[in-house]
């Protein structure tokens, strides 16, 4: 007889009992449990054996008779497992001995440890994907081994397709939006080492904040509270409701990065009172105001604030096969977001990504939802050599920075990264195809720090 049940062969047994209270009829806590193999034998595992023994004579008899709708009832069963949060199939045979059967790759509901955060205090990781498995799930990180800390907590890994984020407590399998780490950034600068060696056209190496700590209305797909200018887990794309502003310190690889703002537009006429701004729906700047180098879409190109040169492997300015730092600052300026810079420091030579009050020229918009549009020349601004977030749009981040923001640093590829790493219009970004080839990847980050400018 086959029973449904997760065993060990001829050594103390490692059971895994998934989600708080029972599960499978087996009424255990659910955290990780070691027993030994005369412990298995005895109640209560054997009335649940029993009980379980009977379940499933029950269902062998109703499937039976509905075989020729199997193909109906086993992705109903999957749903319904889905739903029910448990990330593993658990099998238990009847023999002189309980024997382990292979799994493959499956999901941990554990936190993932601490990380030391100078000027302030160690935080948390939290992963995304405890409460989603299938296509749509960004669930690298529950993986085990898809994150590791290191160095006592000051640097950090993290595997391909995976995606993390700071929290003051974490509580494995659950999440709650005010358990994220909440930072108030504004008059501050936020500082970090990366090091995404390997990382080719089509990867992505991310660290961003949004406002995941105020997010306690929506709690997207993976049920995780994440929300992004993009939609990212959204159920309805555009839904204000399921999106938020965002601020991109580093979106890149070996060969191309952007910093980027994104705050909410009103729909709104261009005026020279606005800046002759036209915002055509309102909307989650989703494109943003960015700056750095590579991309570009929609028939325009992306930003080109340095050379491919100077961000690259074996690069004099910044070489990408070896760790460097970047710093994000926050001015303020009569209790307002008054500017926002981006560099990247490596053995004393500096480069910077984004400065909000350069013109026109070195900042990008590009997509179709545009606040400001490259092709309005002139008609951008009052001022034609302007170009940038005017005062909606920095008072909107302005609240966002003062009620604080998540850190997030995660790693993922597309075939159509050409957004932010393609040749553009202008055939100048560094890459003509998408080659991709992280899916084996770890990145890393490390010595995080908030200080005051």
């Amino acid at each position: 007889e086959t029973l449904w049940l997760k065993v060990c062969a001829h050594r103390p047994a490692v059971v895994h009992f998934v989600g708080p209270g029972c599960c499978l009829g087996m009424p255990f806590s659910g955290d990780e449990q070691q027993f030994s193999d005369a412990d298995l034998l005895q109640e209560p595992f054997r009335q649940a054996a029993r009980t379980l023994r009977d379940r499933v004579s029950k269902v062998t008899f109703l499937v039976s008779g509905l075989v020729l709708f199997v193909f109906v009832l086993v992705p109903g069963i999957l749903l319904i497992c889905a739903r029910a949060g448990f990330s593993r199939t658990l099998v238990f045979t009847r023999s002189q001995d309980l024997t382990v059967l292979a799994e493959d790759k499956t999901k941990e509901f554990r936190c993932l440890g601490k990380v030391k955060v100078a000027g302030y205090h160690d935080v948390e990781l939290i992963p995304e994907g405890w409460k989603m498995s299938g296509p749509d799930a960004d669930d690298g990180a529950t993986f085990p081994g898809h994150v590791k800390i290191l160095d006592g907590g000051n640097r950090f890994t993290i595997h391909h397709k995976s995606r993390v984020y700071f929290g003051e407590k974490c509580t494995p399998g659950e999440y709650n939006p005010l358990d994220y780490t909440n930072l108030q950034l504004l008059g501050k600068k936020f500082r970090f080492t990366a090091n995404i060696k390997g990382t080719q056209c089509g990867c992505n190496a991310a660290m961003y904040f949004t406002p995941m700590h105020q997010n306690t209305g929506f709690k997207n797909r993976a049920g995780s509270y994440y929300c992004d200018a993009n939609f990212v887990g959204a159920f309805t794309w555009g839904k204000k409701e399921e999106g938020c502003q965002e601020i991109d310190v580093l979106e890149g690889n070996q060969y191309a990065m952007h910093s980027t703002l994104h705050a909410w537009g009103e729909k709104q006429e261009g005026t020279p009172e606005n800046g002759y701004i036209q915002v055509w729906k309102s909307i989650y700047d989703h494109d943003g105001l960015s700056g750095g180098n590579g991309g570009g879409m929609g028939g325009g190109n992306g930003p080109r604030s340095f050379k491919n040169e100077q961000f690259c492997p074996g690069s004099a300015t910044i070489d990408t096969t070896k760790e460097f730092e970047m710093v994000a600052y926050f001015f303020e300026k009569g209790g307002k977001f008054d500017r926002f810079l981006v560099e990247m420091r490596q053995g004393g030579r500096n480069l910077t990504a984004i400065d909000s009050w350069w013109d026109r020229e070195k900042l990008a918009k590009h997509g179709n939802f545009n606040l400001n549009d490259h092709n309005t020349g002139p008609r951008l601004h009052a001022n034609p050599y302007k170009y940038g977030y005017e005062a909606p749009q920095m008072d909107d981040l302005t609240r966002v920075l003062k009620s604080g923001v998540t850190p997030i640093f995660s790693f993922w590829s597309s075939k159509t990264m050409d957004w932010m790493d393609g040749p553009g219009t202008d055939g100048l970004g560094p890459c003509k195809e998408e080659t991709l080839g992280c899916d084996n990847m770890d990145i890393s980050f490390g010595d995080v720090a908030i200080e005051d400018i």
